[in-house]
């Protein structure tokens, strides 16, 4: 008895270590995007300030594609925790780093320094939320993984602005909070199912088809995304609501859609198949942005953006859930490495897909370009042969 209830302690701090760690990719984004435009006032003359910053947007990103790989090997090989370790000590370096920063360039540095932190940090969650969760406690766990790192992209960019008006630097030292979860991650090394896994450290292969089909679906659901991320307060201002207001309200009603769909995602998986999640994803993301694609009401582009946030929040725990299931114990790391490197790659590719058809199509066309394709995406999935359900 004693032992059943000191398990389920120690499984619940582990949780909620794991949502907390979860929450770190999305809180170093958070609190510069609202910096950029004082950093490039603060940027020394003579700089293509400008040019910089998008650089610096998606520096973390460009790092994590060619390191990624490497860490889902050494994640296999080697103890996760300490790999863990020294992710959380560079993230909390490189914030240390930023802030100290006499200049544009150092920041920039900082920033693809950040990247390998990140890599580390969301392979290694991602395992060992595998490696820990029978799959029951890990579709709630990564529910509320999800509904975690919403609710701070919702909240740290105004507090990031808050802070700015004292001195947009000390956001960066807001970094530092990684630092604390060291103790607490060495001490999740001590788990039960981390010993069993390290009985056994021999390399295992991965089921190349079923996997690459869910690496695609997180590249995809990350790429179908970053449209509105790149676009939306363009499509507003063509359709006549060019305030900022508009579209800053507008984006937050699909990080309501995904907090939600983080909490709802535990219970839907008790009905529907992961194979059949992935569909009905897909389907409420295209159905969301036909809506955005046909109206101009705001009322109902609200609708439109519920849906489709409703489909983001139940594609990417999904994804996470059907590839921990499908990858055993000794072959996590490179899996989730794998899950990542899609979803950066997702990222990237959007700029250069979206530009060229936004200019051809219009923004209206190109949201029901990508509706359509989502609808097929989901009739893919639901046709599919017949999988495990978890």
């Amino acid at each position: 008895m004693l032992d059943r209830v000191s398990s389920a302690k120690t499984g619940s701090i582990a949780g909620i270590l794991l949502i907390t760690l979860s929450m770190l990719p999305m809180l170093q984004g958070a609190l510069i995007t609202p910096l950029l435009a004082v950093i490039r006032e603060n940027a020394s003359e003579g700089h293509n300030a400008t040019f910089l910053l998008r650089l610096m947007m998606v520096a973390p990103a460009l790092a994590m594609i060619f390191l990624i790989p490497l860490i889902g090997r050494f994640s296999d090989r080697f103890e996760r925790g300490h790999i863990l370790v020294l992710g959380l000590a560079l993230y909390g370096a490189c914030g240390l780093a930023a802030f100290l920063s006499p200049s544009i360039e150092w920041i920039l540095a900082s920033r693809f320094l950040l990247g390998a932190a990140l890599a580390i940090i969301m392979t290694i969650t991602t395992a060992s939320t595998g490696d820990i969760f029978a799959p029951p406690e890990r579709n709630h766990v990564l529910g509320l993984q999800y509904l975690a790192s919403t609710g701070i992209g919702m909240t740290a960019p105004a507090l990031a602005g808050c802070v700015a008006l004292i001195d947009w630097r000390l956001n960066f030292i807001v970094y530092l909070v990684a630092l604390l979860l060291i103790a607490p991650t060495r001490a999740l090394q001590r788990h039960p199912a981390v010993d069993r896994r390290l009985a056994d450290p021999t390399p295992t292969r991965l089921e190349a088809g079923p996997v690459v089909g869910i690496f695609a679906l997180a590249a995809v659901g990350t790429t179908v995304l970053w449209l509105l991320t790149l676009q939306f307060a363009f499509h507003l201002a063509e359709i006549g609501y060019a305030s900022p207001v508009v579209a800053g309200l507008g984006l937050g009603a699909p990080c309501l859609a995904g907090m939600a769909s983080g909490a709802i995602y535990p219970i839907l998986t008790r009905y529907l198949s992961l194979r059949q999640t992935a569909a009905l994803a897909f389907a409420l993301m295209g159905l969301g942005y036909a809506v955005i694609s046909f109206t101009v009401s705001l009322p109902a582009l609200g609708i439109g953006l519920l849906l489709a946030g409703f489909g983001f929040g139940f594609n990417q725990p999904n994804c996470v859930a059907w590839l921990l299931s499908r990858a055993s114990p000794e072959a996590r790391g490179r899996a989730a490495a794998g899950l990542t490197f899609a979803i950066c790659l997702g990222q990237l590719v959007s700029p250069f897909l979206y530009d060229p058809l936004v200019s051809v199509l219009g923004s209206r066309a190109t949201f029901g370009v990508v509706a359509g394709a989502c609808m097929l995406v989901a009739l893919a999935a639901s046709s599919a042969s017949s999988s495990p359900r978890r």
